[in-house]
């Protein structure tokens, strides 16, 4: 799922972090949690908001070690958008 973050034209990117995180937990749920996330990789257009994202996702899964990658890429394809997710998941 991606969703727009540009703090210009859309909400700030702790915001769309958690709608992101969210969004993650309904497609795996009945298979797996967000617990078994194995690898978390980040495209952004900006790296600075690495950190910001990262701490979302810290709180989502507190004491947890978050195998986290950023990328910084020139452009995502979706217009505005500053952020995309890799998101992969063991289920056992």
């Amino acid at each position: 799922k991606r969703v727009a973050l540009d703090s210009r034209i859309g909400p700030p990117v702790e915001t769309t972090a958690a709608r992101m995180a969210a969004s993650a937990a309904p497609p795996i749920q009945g298979l797996t949690s967000l617990a078994n996330v194995v690898r978390v990789q980040q495209y952004h257009t900006d790296l600075r908001e690495f950190q910001e994202t990262y701490d979302v996702w810290a709180a989502r899964l507190p004491d947890q070690h978050l195998p986290f990658s950023a990328v910084k890429v020139p452009f995502l394809p979706v217009p505005g958008c500053t952020v995309q997710l890799d998101l992969w998941v063991y289920v056992p």
